[in-house]
């Protein structure tokens, strides 16, 4: 029987992001010393976060290779994909400088927020603002909002009416992944987070709203737009890793689990380039 590489990896990302979500949620509740330990700086998490975002890089040049010739437009895609996961991987590391034992220079020891070589920590303490509340915000528009926002509802009821056992089996896997985390969060944790949210944060995410999603929402002739140009953004079936991964940039319940989220980021950018892969795969052989 052969096995068909785009189910297998549909049913795959369903299953993996509630089966990801009961593991941390278990261990924090059984051995709270190891779950910190697989959450600290060079710890599992980080290091797995790190090869994520390397291999959708490295498949997103494949990706801008194959198809240089076809697609001006998908190839700028693919291309900025490649040098975005190159570099979210390699801050994840601090560019090497734990591994090879490279001294901070004035400039990272001055402005950097952590006293490390990284971008982003230099960001931070210039403009006062937290990627990872940045990074929540775009990737859930990007990974939740854009794909649920270009959805054809018609076919979405027409799924909805072939169901089966094993279908509402995944479903309620799926729900349990929601669900488990959120018991063990502190909800006056999660209030006292969002009552330090300043004027200029929601300034901020309400202009990108505004401007990104609102005119797709409201405006037909957009939403057609992008599906004419085959814009490129996740398939829904990923969209709860997105969702995960900007919860966890919360960093509840200790202070750590933004590692959590951006192991979910990456194994959802590879995952998407994965899938990717596989459609211009099948899309060129039917050309041959």
């Amino acid at each position: 029987m052969e096995i068909n590489p785009h189910k297998a990896l549909y049913i795959f990302s369903i299953i993996i992001f509630p089966v990801l979500s009961i593991f941390f949620a278990v261990t924090y509740k059984t051995d709270r010393m190891i779950y910190l330990r697989m959450l600290r700086e060079d710890g599992l998490v980080e290091w797995l976060t790190f090869a994520l975002f390397l291999l959708s890089g490295v498949i997103s040049l494949v990706l801008a290779i194959r198809i240089r010739k076809r697609s001006n437009f998908h190839f700028l895609f693919f291309i900025i994909f490649f040098m975005l996961c190159i570099f979210f991987s390699l801050e994840e590391i601090s560019w090497g400088q734990r591994i090879f034992n490279i001294e901070s220079t004035k400039l990272f020891l001055e402005h950097s927020s952590q006293n490390e070589i990284n971008i982003h920590n230099i960001f931070q303490k210039l403009f006062k603002l937290k990627t990872k509340h940045i990074a929540a915000v775009a990737f859930f528009f990007y990974g939740v909002c854009l794909p649920i926002l270009l959805l054809n509802i018609d076919n979405v009821f027409q799924k909805l009416s072939r169901l089966r056992t094993k279908h509402i089996a995944a479903v309620a896997l799926f729900l349990s992944g929601i669900c488990l985390p959120i018991l063990l969060l502190n909800i006056d944790d999660v209030f006292q987070k969002l009552s330090r949210l300043r004027t200029k944060h929601i300034v901020i995410i309400a202009l990108f709203f505004s401007v990104t999603f609102l005119p797709i929402l409201f405006n037909s002739k957009i939403r057609s737009y992008f599906y004419r140009i085959k814009f490129i953004f996740p398939p829904l079936v990923l969209s709860f890793g997105f969702l995960l991964g900007a919860i966890m940039m919360l960093d509840i319940p200790t202070g750590q689990e933004e590692e959590i989220g951006e192991l979910f980021f990456s194994l959802c950018f590879c995952l998407f380039m994965i899938i990717q892969i596989i459609k211009t795969k099948d899309y060129m052989s039917t050309q041959m």
